[in-house]
């Protein structure tokens, strides 16, 4: 819903209008609707507070509340495969099909026509999708559908006085079909497996990727393992007694709807202190995530882990 004209009235109309279709596909009736108009209004849109505060909050309780279902549902999973469907039910990924599936990116206002071109492309790819796509497909999820899904799950969050449970008898179908251990067990994550793979016969791997247009390509990079001047591991303290590593935002650049990251991690190491800075990114966390990775290479190729 591309908002480019002056006349207030028309955009207001035009608001309720998209509140009212997006309290038919939740089924909830806001008792507060200014909740969900900002939910509804992109950063771009700067006649009106944007949803970017809503998303943050959303995100958190989607995150709890899916970690809580699983907790539930799988009494006998370990943690590690509770933080897997965690991670893969809240992805850009997933939510970025969630708002294509429930018509929510219809009703966002905004006055940045490059976001329809490339969620027009995006919902193009999807639709030929004959199968369940968990960790994406061949264009990268647009951000700003996975920010609606969870803008519009804050304003139900806070519209609830903030009762988790509640909101997730509202929200749960939305993220239907729910990803589960027998889906993830069916199609393990690449990468994860990957690494484990060249871990297990002695090869270290690194995986770069370039951007062009709207496509993502990915570089997998051996390389082969070359031992240090530096101290082993021997000379170090017992990796439990490793202090914890420390994540620092290093540049943000952009407008406040297209924002990039990058982030370094440092990691004391006896007496050695190891940094490493990221890949350029969308969101901070991946941000501190690449950052990550970038330390385990390296101390992988250290010979410390």
């Amino acid at each position: 819903m591309e908002m480019l004209k002056n006349d207030d009235e028309d955009d207001c109309l035009e608001m309720l209008e998209a509140i009212k279709s997006v309290e038919q596909i939740l089924n909830y009736k806001f008792k507060d609707q200014k909740l969900l108009e900002k939910a509804l209004t992109h950063p771009s849109y700067t006649k009106s507070e944007s949803y970017e505060r809503l998303e943050i909050v959303g995100d958190a309780a989607l995150g709890l509340a899916i970690i809580n279902f699983a907790y539930l549902a799988y009494p006998h999973h370990d943690p590690g495969v509770l933080s897997i469907i965690r991670s893969a039910n809240i992805s850009t990924e997933k939510l970025a099909r969630v708002a294509i599936s429930s018509g929510l990116y219809k009703y966002v206002r905004h006055n940045s026509p490059s976001l329809d071109h490339k969620v027009k492309k995006f919902t193009e790819l999807v639709q030929q999708e004959e199968d369940i796509t968990i960790y994406g497909g061949e264009m990268k999820a647009p951000k700003v559908l996975a920010d609606i899904v969870e803008s519009v799950i804050g304003a139900v969050y806070e519209d609830l006085c903030f009762d988790l449970k509640a909101t997730w008898l509202v929200v749960g179908g939305l993220l239907e079909p729910i990803i589960t251990p027998q889906m993830l067990q069916k199609k393990p994550q690449p990468v994860s497996q990957l690494f484990e793979l060249c871990q297990k016969n002695g090869q270290q791997v690194d995986i770069k990727q370039t951007r062009e247009n709207d496509k993502t390509t990915a570089k997998v990079v051996f390389l082969k393992m070359v031992r240090s001047e530096l101290p082993n591991e021997k000379q170090f303290s017992l990796k439990k007694k490793w202090a914890k590593p420390t994540y620092r935002l290093v540049r943000e650049e952009g407008p406040n709807h297209a924002k990039t990251y990058v982030c370094s991690v440092s990691l004391k190491v006896g007496d050695y202190l190891f940094c490493q800075e990221g890949e350029v990114k969308s969101r901070r966390k991946d941000a501190e995530g690449s950052a990550a990775l970038a330390m385990l290479l390296g101390l992988h190729d250290k010979d410390l882990l």
